[in-house]
């Protein structure tokens, strides 16, 4: 189920099984904690979007689950990384707005102190849930950008998941242990395991998308760094050692009748990939076309 405002809004869909969640409250007479709980979760979630929104990120949807929701961009990855920071920390950051406001409404008497006190301790359950180290949890995305600091792009997407397994197998395991275990909570490591399934098998996709993204995009990039490779390896081989926000200048060492290693970069490997479509040539054969050729 979907709703959207589009001056406002994205499309917002609903996943079905909340339906089933409603009901239930309804016969347990926990209505109202339901209630509470989407408005913690849909106020999170604006914190996301509307960072997204004065970035001029294309936000495709957000997808509001019973404890939590996702907000699906197009521009994972493609971004700088203080942007993604931004507007990941953004939801987190409306969880203390929502104290102040719990606080002001159970001062003024709007609501009675035991209404007070459970939106109290969902708001903190949800703020902490969200910054476990688990895909697509805010602190999963954490951990995907303290990865793509330290590692190539596709390494540290393939790293970021599989930490996020084990960390939900961690956690149900700790879950079991202490007796805090519940449907609820089942249901949710059910979810959080789904979605990053999904995501590994989409990892081969995303990192297109990055290499893609690099091409067509003339970004400019505060860092940059030597990547030292042997003059037999392939285009392809390269890409995978590219990193997010870091423009590449690739050492090639080897002997070409040269006194001196020589560079070529970034730039040149994505034109012979992309636009010459010659994807058989290795990194070596690519210097030996360029005319010029810079010595140290």
């Amino acid at each position: 189920m979907s709703m959207s405002n589009h001056n406002y809004l994205p499309p917002i869909h609903i996943h079905p099984i909340v339906f089933f969640f409603i009901a239930v409250s309804v016969l347990t007479g926990m209505f109202v904690d339901l209630i509470i709980i989407f408005f913690i979760v849909f106020f999170h979630e604006m914190g996301h979007y509307y960072f997204a929104r004065k970035f001029n990120w294309k936000v495709k949807h957000i997808y509001l689950w019973i404890f939590g929701g996702v907000m699906e961009t197009e521009d994972n990855g493609t971004r700088s990384m203080k942007e993604e920071w931004i507007v990941t920390i953004a939801g987190p950051m409306q969880h203390l707005f929502l104290f102040f406001f719990f606080y002001f409404i159970g001062y003024i008497g709007w609501l009675p102190e035991s209404t007070i006190n459970m939106a109290m301790q969902y708001n903190t359950f949800i703020l902490l849930g969200n910054l476990l180290p688990i895909f697509p949890l805010d602190g999963g995305r954490m951990l995907q950008l303290i990865c793509d600091s330290l590692f190539p792009f596709h390494m540290a997407h393939s790293l970021t998941i599989i930490l996020s397994v084990v960390s939900i197998a961690a956690f149900l395991v700790c879950a079991f242990l202490i007796g805090t275990s519940s449907l609820s909570l089942c249901l949710l490591f059910v979810f959080l395991f789904w979605e990053n399934r999904l995501e590994w098998k989409r990892r081969h996709y995303r990192w297109w998308k990055f290499i893609l993204y690099r091409n067509s995009e003339a970004s400019s990039y505060k860092k940059q760094s030597i990547l030292k490779v042997d003059m037999d390896q392939r285009i392809i081989d390269i890409f995978y050692q590219f990193y997010r926000n870091r423009y590449h200048v690739i050492r090639v060492t080897g002997n070409y009748n040269r006194d001196h290693p020589f560079f070529i970069t970034e730039s040149e490997c994505i034109q012979a990939f992309f636009t010459k479509k010659i994807h058989h040539l290795t990194v070596g054969d690519i210097a030996k076309m360029e005319e010029e050729v810079t010595y140290v």
